[in-house]
């Protein structure tokens, strides 16, 4: 399916991996009395990075240890409005942190970004029509909150708060790796008077995002991809935290309270079951240039001239430093049926990471001559 780019390619990333949903978009949530003794809580959210430069440490297997002030200069991007959200809070007692309970939420739109409205959500994490709820109520007290979003239904409960992610799926939300995205402490007080609005921390994604930009060269006029798309091999098999296959989970959001659950998905060595495709694409209208922040903070400028067309992957980490990542491309040049295969190793694929490749196509002397290039932050790929 073709798409047109009118908008900054940043926010475009992010509003793949984000779920839009036309129902439930309230004024504001429903009014209801604040029980004795309770505070009324709303919050709102900055939003989420599209992704983040390079790790410190690219070598690592597990949670990759990195940077935790690498947000200090990047803005996140509001999420779509219409996107749910699951907040889980936490209270403190006796110096621990104790689970306190788990809350859905939609987001709606405001000036500085995503206000949250207490909202039902169904197993898929879409937004019910005509469920708003009243703000959380919580007794006085110092609490600790995370976000994940969708908001779809637990793969492992509480009081793991676990998903089963998927190559080609996405996932937003808090995690520790970094000062920024971390879950937000704040004092509940029922000093404050009327209801107290909490700054959530921005999310990050999950899962790893690869990244093909398809440029036109000498002699070609027209892009696009075929009904076959683009096929990706080679990718992390779905491991789950025991380190075998099958699992009930591969994240989990409460690393606080089990040392073998992590918040950041393992980057296990790619499988040949592991795979994703792509049928979407975007279509570059008119020339373009984007930005990218490299590791040392300055800004990196890519020229996509149009009609480039620009697709995006969604894969779980992988370590792909002996096995290959197998890229299967099914393109229409000219109208004709065109194939190339580019083989991706000597990396691993982090979470919340995006790793960008580029390529001229071009015919010479009647040969199709695809010219591919590592455009990212990470200069160590090699191709």
């Amino acid at each position: 399916m073709k798409k047109t780019l009118s908008y900054n390619l940043a926010a475009c990333l992010l509003t793949a991996v984000a779920i839009f949903f036309s129902a439930c978009k309230p004024e504001r949530p429903k009014d209801d009395p604040i029980p004795e003794g309770m505070c009324a809580v709303q919050f709102h959210l900055g939003g989420a990075y599209p992704d983040i430069p390079t790790l410190a440490n690219p070598k690592t297997g597990n949670a990759p240890k990195a940077d935790p002030n690498i947000y200090n200069n990047i803005e996140p991007l509001p999420l779509p409005e219409g996107s749910t959200l699951w907040l889980i809070h936490e209270m403190r007692t006796n110096n621990n942190w104790q689970i306190s309970g788990c809350k859905s939420y939609v987001v709606v739109g405001s000036a500085s970004g995503n206000a949250l409205y207490p909202c039902q959500v169904d197993a898929n994490g879409e937004a019910i029509p005509g469920t708003i709820e009243p703000s959380l109520y919580l007794a006085e007290g110092e609490y600790r909150f995370r976000a994940v979003s969708p908001a779809r239904a637990w793969d492992a409960p509480a009081p793991t708060y676990g998903y089963l992610i998927d190559n080609g799926e996405t996932l937003l939300a808090n995690d520790e790796r970094y000062n920024d995205t971390r879950a937000k402490e704040v004092s509940i007080s029922l000093d404050v008077t009327g209801i107290q609005r909490i700054e959530l921390n921005p999310l990050v994604n999950q899962t790893a995002l690869i990244q093909f930009i398809i440029r036109p060269g000498e002699g070609i006029h027209q892009l696009g991809l075929l009904p076959a798309g683009i096929e990706l091999t080679g990718c992390q098999d779905i491991v789950s935290r025991d380190g075998e296959s099958g699992g009930t989970y591969n994240w989990g959001a409460m690393s606080e309270y089990n040392e073998e659950i992590w918040d950041t998905i393992i980057a296990y060595p790619g499988h040949k079951r592991g795979r994703t495709t792509v049928h979407d694409y975007v279509s570059v209208q008119e020339d373009t240039t984007i930005s990218t922040i490299n590791v040392q903070g300055t800004i990196q400028e890519i020229e996509i001239p149009a009609g480039s067309i620009i697709a995006n992957m969604y894969v779980l980490p992988t370590d792909a430093r002996s096995n290959s990542l197998i890229a299967s491309f099914n393109i229409q040049m000219n109208g004709i049926p065109t194939y190339n295969t580019l083989y991706i190793n000597r990396k691993i694929f982090q979470a919340g990471r995006s790793y960008r490749y580029m390529a001229e196509v071009s015919i010479q002397n009647g040969v199709t001559v695809f010219s591919w290039q590592n455009v990212q932050w990470n200069t160590d790929v090699e191709i």
